[in-house]
């Protein structure tokens, strides 16, 4: 407060030259000249105590001093001190500069009226206390009926995040309108265009079975036409293999059949325990209206079988050609014999063509059965040869020895092989220790004749007896062959084949 302060009292009268006490320290004298706070002047280091309060109460936290605002400074009037307690407080409008006032207990009342709710800022506004994520509050929201909030989520943005994951992955459409095959209907087949087309599989479902015209089909493996060098290739199929165990007490007539209707061969095994002493089975197939015989080639030995007679271990394989036929069987012809005995049959179906196992009936391996055997033409490479000798010697008619007299005097006939056209080989070895004397012939003239196409060689003798001397052999002179030496007792190695 200014030196000039005037001081009344509750009436309006001016105090004394007395001293007084205003409270809480504060003193004044009237013929003082300064206002004096616990015994001491008014200064900045000891200012006039001020309690302010607004709308009855102390200032505080809860309930602040209205001030007046105006652009970017506050204004603020001059402070009296008004003797007058319960006089109304002066009002601050925006812009003026108002008295402030306080009642004798030292009580700042101030009213701010008017104020905008909006107020303007000049300058830079710095944020430095909000969080960095924003709550959204939703006013009225609600789901549809029936929807539920997956698992995990909250609020919209739990919402968003499962429509997201929804259209993110393939969406499931049932109903009887979607099939895994569309039919499709056509009234007519039109024309397939030029050149090579690749049609797949059609099913009729609406146009004639009957189509007249003409269509050209082109048949490509590999990106290729089918061609000799580029063929369709063919897969083979089997069936699952099919048994069945016979005993002694199966009857007789019992069959174990196999459906070979588009296949083409039938591998069928026979396997016995060793108490089986007897029984007979028979291969036959079926040409729709009759059982029919049929011979099976054996896998192990090339020979053709229509029956089998059963014996202890029997064990062999048979492979049946059945392209054409629907069914393949093996029958039981008589029963099983011996106690405990038992026959696994056991047939494979397969759709691989038959390569058979039999050539002409025969195995070359195998010798011919014994008696009179058919085996058709057969035609040998070779001949009884042509002779072409220079300056030989005078040889003997047929079957008889050498004359006494040339460079084969004496030599004794010891040995003769006939002709054959059908022979395979022939060797000759000298194992007398002397030298030996070969003529042959083409094998016409009789006995006692001379030799025809004759011509003669000589073979030398070993070291000794037994000792390997020359030898000669042939596989296509088919001529006849006479052995002449020194003596009737030589010792000479004759083989044909």
């Amino acid at each position: 407060m200014a030196n000039n302060t005037t001081l009344r009292d509750g009436n309006g009268a001016l105090f004394t030259s007395e001293s007084f006490d205003m409270g809480s320290g504060l003193q004044r004298t009237s013929t003082a000249a300064n206002l004096r706070v616990a015994n001491a002047d008014v200064a900045t280091a000891n200012p006039v105590p001020v309690a302010p309060t607004v709308a009855g109460a102390a200032v505080s936290a809860s309930n602040p001093l209205p001030v007046s605002l105006n652009g970017a400074s506050i204004s603020v009037g001059t402070v009296s001190t008004d003797a007058q307690a319960n006089a109304a407080p002066p009002v601050a409008t925006e812009g003026a500069m108002v008295p402030l006032s306080t009642d004798l207990n030292r009580n700042l009342r101030v009213i701010v009226e008017n104020q905008p709710a909006v107020q303007p800022v000049s300058g830079s506004v710095s944020i430095s206390n909000l969080p960095a994520v924003q709550g959204v509050t939703e006013t009225n929201g609600a789901p549809i009926t029936g929807a539920t909030l997956p698992a995990g989520g909250v609020g919209i943005t739990g919402w968003l995040s499962a429509i997201w994951a929804k259209l993110s992955n393939p969406l499931a459409v049932t109903g009887a309108f979607w099939q895994a095959t569309q039919p499709v209907s056509l009234t007519a087949l039109p024309p397939l265009p030029a050149g090579t087309n690749a049609i797949g599989s059609i099913t009729n479902t609406g146009f004639a079975a009957t189509q007249s015209g003409g269509w050209n089909v082109g048949i490509q493996v590999g990106g290729a036409a089918v061609a000799s060098n580029n063929p369709l290739p063919m897969f083979d199929g089997f069936q699952p293999p099919v048994s069945a165990t016979w005993t002694t007490a199966t009857t007789a007539n019992t069959a174990a059949t196999f459906a070979t209707s588009g296949m083409d061969t039938v591998i069928v095994t026979l396997v016995a325990n060793a108490s089986l002493t007897g029984g007979n089975v028979i291969f036959e197939v079926f040409d729709g209206a009759t059982w029919l015989p049929i011979k099976a080639p054996t896998i192990i030995d090339y020979t053709t079988v229509g029956s089998v007679n059963l014996s202890a271990n029997y064990s062999k394989g048979f492979q049946v050609p059945v392209a054409g036929f629907p069914q393949f069987r093996v029958r039981l012809v008589s029963a099983l014999t011996g106690s405990g005995a038992s026959l696994l049959v056991t047939g494979v179906v397969s759709s691989a063509p038959d390569v058979s196992l039999v050539t002409v009936g025969l195995d070359p391996a195998q010798a011919l059965p014994a008696g009179t055997n058919a085996i058709g033409s057969v035609s040998a490479t070779g001949s009884v040869g042509t002779d072409y000798s220079a300056n030989k010697p005078t040889l003997p008619n047929v079957g008889a020895n050498f004359a006494a007299s040339g460079p084969y005097a004496s030599y004794v006939l010891i040995a003769t092989v006939p002709a054959s056209a059908t022979r395979n080989n022939v060797d000759i070895e000298n194992t007398s220790g002397a030298q030996v004397v070969i003529v042959r012939d083409d094998g016409t003239a009789a006995s006692g004749t001379a030799p025809n196409n004759a011509s003669v060689f000589a073979l030398a003798g070993g070291a000794a007896v037994g000792a390997q001397g020359g030898s000669w052999s042939s596989t296509t002179f088919k001529g006849r062959l006479q052995i002449y030496a020194p003596s009737a007792s030589a010792q000479v190695s004759v083989m044909i084949d």
